[in-house]
């Protein structure tokens, strides 16, 4: 692993990563109920946002392209 990462397992593992084997992924905890409604709570209102801006663009090229005509 040394030679493909340029560090070896003990080093890595000061930087989060799992010293040798599996991914990171596998040390974090599973969250909590409340945890996971707050994370979706968040993404859902990060979409509604992006929703959001793709139709303020979508009505700019509309009345772009009306004024062409």
């Amino acid at each position: 692993m040394y030679y493909a990462t340029g560090m070896p397992g003990w080093m890595r593992a000061g930087y989060g990563y799992p010293a040798y084997g599996s991914a990171p992924a596998a040390y974090m905890p599973e969250p909590t109920a409340d945890e996971e409604k707050q994370m979706l709570r968040e993404e859902a209102a990060m979409l509604k946002q992006q929703l959001t801006d793709i139709q303020k663009r979508l009505e700019s090229l509309e009345k772009e392209k009306k004024t062409e005509n």
